[in-house]
């Protein structure tokens, strides 16, 4: 692996802030689809409503410390380094929540990287084999049993990490990255800063997908 992705991955986890957060409306009832993401100059994560028809910055936007819950991953926007998500939302003091969806929602407006075609259009990739010369752990079509793993954005190359906490740090297997995130997560953790983590198996495709599973069945069906 360069060099240069070993000491990207290594660098100090930035520290959520630790001020109050402001007073904030309560977020609205019910499924939506939701932008998450990590506000770098407040030092806070935050979560915006997606508002179909108006600019992103006129999306409703509320922060928060901390996260725990099952949302579903709809897809990533790697210019930037947002997730996109379906489920319900309900912010307690510093921490959100998040139930996964019963129903489902119109997706399509989203500008999310989740399939091969706005993968490629993003990364000028004419297939996947360029992943290979760069060095990075490589895994398509793979289960990756269930683990805790950390998630995070990598900015230099407009993509994600997953690594296995349950390995070294220096394993050769417990730093993988891939092109975008979907699926169920199970959000159980974060480590007070920028990442979130996922307990449960990944399955990654054969175009570098990350698909979360959710361990549990019931929450599942």
């Amino acid at each position: 692996m360069p060099a240069s992705d070993l000491q990207e991955d290594c660098i100090v986890v930035t520290q959520v802030n630790p001020a109050s957060l402001p007073n904030q409306e309560p977020l609205p009832s019910g499924t939506h689809n939701w932008v998450l993401s990590f506000d770098l100059q407040l030092a806070w994560m935050k979560i915006r409503q997606v508002q179909k028809g108006l600019p992103f910055e006129a999306w409703p936007v509320w922060w928060f410390k901390y996260m725990v819950g099952h949302p579903r991953i709809v897809g990533t926007d790697n210019s930037v380094g947002r997730i996109y998500l379906t489920g319900r939302a309900l912010l307690q003091g510093d921490t959100l929540y998040l139930y996964r969806p019963k129903d489902s929602l119109d997706t399509s407006h989203l500008p999310v990287t989740n399939h091969f075609e706005s993968i490629c259009a993003l990364t000028g990739a004419t297939d996947m084999d360029r992943r290979e010369t760069e060095g990075v752990a490589h895994k398509p079509d793979q289960l990756l049993p269930a683990s805790h793993f950390r998630l995070c954005y990598r900015r230099a190359n407009q993509d994600w990490r997953i690594r296995d906490h349950s390995l070294p740090w220096g394993h050769p297997d417990a730093l993988i990255f891939v092109y975008t995130y979907m699926g169920d997560l199970n959000g159980n953790w974060m480590d007070g800063g920028s990442h979130i983590f996922h307990d449960g198996p990944i399955y990654i495709d054969e175009h570098e997908v990350a698909h979360f599973i959710d361990p549990d069945e019931d929450r599942r069906n």
